[in-house]
């Protein structure tokens, strides 16, 4: 524990510098024993500028009756454990404020649990639902490829074309040219799967630098993604930072709008000025997405327009 307990700060600026909290924040790890590293996860959670919103773990190697220990706060578990403590199981943790139900997706070839996540997004203040499907997945080293292959391609076909996101320890490595490789990504990419985490090393010993730990996404949405290098196991956690409005995970009625009264009489181009200096625009200027960019821009301007309300 003490090696996260004391990790520079250095280590997470890939995370903690998104320019914007995202719409949804996924952290996918292949942890390797849950009950070995459950405190190295939450001391890692804790020094993050923005909290996942899912969190997608691979080898958790917990037995059936074991998973009551490893709730975590704020957090809503769901497990698919093993009759043993050999490598393997699987879990998500989605937020309380998420609803989330599992689906049945099977893999022959592979350890896996599906969720069904509902959606709100509001269209002219109407409240609209849909769901995003969100799989983790990890499949032995000496298990089958070929049947994998065949796994993955009937799990996709019966998503069919609702949003969703692939995630686990696949133990194929994406940075080799093999034939299985290669059969796998023009598997999803046919498919209109985006690899989040393309041609990243996720997992590094002394021998070896290989990307077995995969993040896909069906959606079509800007998005920032990559590894963050913590010791928590021996694999790097993945995150993927989506942004895109529709993904609205809350279900709290809407607050009435009030309309905004200004009060001129305050007004003057001095004091304009003097709000406008306090703004940092100067951030707006590493946001590489131009929607993005602006939104940022609109809400600081309406920061400095709070002065002359009523």
């Amino acid at each position: 524990m003490d090696k996260i307990a004391f990790l520079s700060s250095k280590a997470l600026d890939s995370l903690n510098d998104l320019a914007l909290k995202p719409n949804l924040l996924l952290l996918s790890l292949n942890i390797a024993s849950l009950p070995k590293h459950f405190d190295d996860l939450e001391i890692f959670l804790s020094r993050l500028c923005h909290q996942p919103d899912i969190i997608a773990l691979t080898e958790t190697r917990l037995s059936i009756g074991e998973e009551h220990s490893f709730q975590m706060h704020g957090y809503q578990g769901f497990f698919r454990s093993r009759n043993d403590k050999k490598p393997g199981g699987v879990c998500i943790y989605i937020k309380n404020t998420m609803v989330g139900k599992e689906v049945s997706h099977q893999l022959s070839s592979a350890e896996s649990l599906f969720l069904e996540i509902e959606l709100g997004s509001r269209v002219n203040k109407v409240p609209h639902r849909n769901s995003i499907v969100l799989g983790v997945i990890y499949r032995h080293p000496n298990s089958n490829r070929e049947l994998f292959l065949q796994d993955i391609e009937t799990v996709i076909l019966e998503i069919g074309t609702k949003k969703s996101i692939l995630a686990g320890d696949w133990n194929i490595d994406k940075l080799s040219s093999s034939p299985v490789a290669t059969s796998l990504a023009d598997l999803l990419h046919s498919a209109g799967y985006q690899d989040l985490i393309l041609k990243l090393p996720t997992r590094i010993t002394p021998a070896s630098a290989t990307s077995i730990d995969v993040i896909y996404s069906s959606m079509i949405s800007y998005t920032q993604a990559g590894t963050v290098k913590v010791p928590i196991s021996d694999h790097l956690p993945l995150y993927a930072a989506i942004y895109d409005e529709s993904m609205i995970f809350s279900f709290e009625e809407p607050i009435s709008e009030k309309s905004l009264i200004f009060d001129w009489r305050k007004y003057s181009k001095e004091q304009l000025l003097v709000e406008l200096s306090k703004l940092d625009l100067e951030s707006i200027i590493e946001i590489r997405c131009p929607s993005l960019a602006l939104n940022s821009l609109v809400t600081k301007l309406k920061t400095a327009q709070r002065y002359f309300q009523q």
